[in-house]
């Protein structure tokens, strides 16, 4: 797929000029927040084609100036009559560049599922994240960075993680974001609300 080869080389030179773009609306950004998005995914390689849909639910509590917590569930229908689910917890650090800009760092633990019938596979993993969100404008916000997960029985993988909002008021959002990898292709549309 072409985007995935175009995805670190997009984000790698992109992310960091965000602290130097001029014009961006100055505004707060709030880690106190809920999203629930639509999730496809596609799995595989050029040997193996499998996909799924079902949705994810995130949740995130500012605590003090620059921490919060947060919490991930996904549910998914896969090929095949399988399916998946995932439920994800760790805590996040964003650094302000400039009152526009963000940058962010975090650490999380999964746990994962997989099963067809009466049979199921657990795992769990590490995971850490780095990144930036910047405000463009009033109302568009991008957020974008990479993720390293290594799990206790099915290896590591590195994703890209591209995300836009459209706040059509102050506090809520309609989004639209991508996570591109070796291994999976998850693309996402939903709504968001800040508090």
């Amino acid at each position: 797929m072409q985007i995935k080869r175009l995805g670190p080389a997009f984000l790698i030179a992109f992310l960091p000029g965000l602290a130097f773009l001029p014009g961006l609306a100055s505004a707060q950004m709030r880690y106190t927040s809920f999203e629930i998005d639509f999730v496809d995914i596609d799995f595989g390689d050029d040997l193996v084609d499998v996909s799924g849909d079902g949705f994810e639910l995130h949740g995130s509590y500012a605590l003090g100036e620059n921490w919060f917590v947060f919490g991930q569930y996904q549910d998914q229908n896969v090929d095949y009559g399988a399916d998946g689910s995932s439920l994800e917890a760790g805590v996040g650090y964003h650094l302000p560049l400039r009152p526009n800009v963000d940058f962010i760092a975090a650490a999380s633990f999964i746990d994962a599922e997989v099963g067809r019938g009466q049979s199921s596979v657990d795992d769990q993993a590490l995971a850490i994240a780095a990144g930036a969100r910047a405000h463009l404008g009033k109302a568009f916000e991008v957020e974008g960075g990479v993720k390293y997960v290594n799990f206790d029985d099915s290896g590591s993988d590195t994703s890209w993680v591209v995300t836009g909002r459209y706040y059509f008021t102050e506090r809520f959002a309609v989004t639209a974001g991508t996570d591109l990898s070796d291994h999976a292709d998850t693309f996402r549309l939903g709504f968001r609300g800040e508090f």
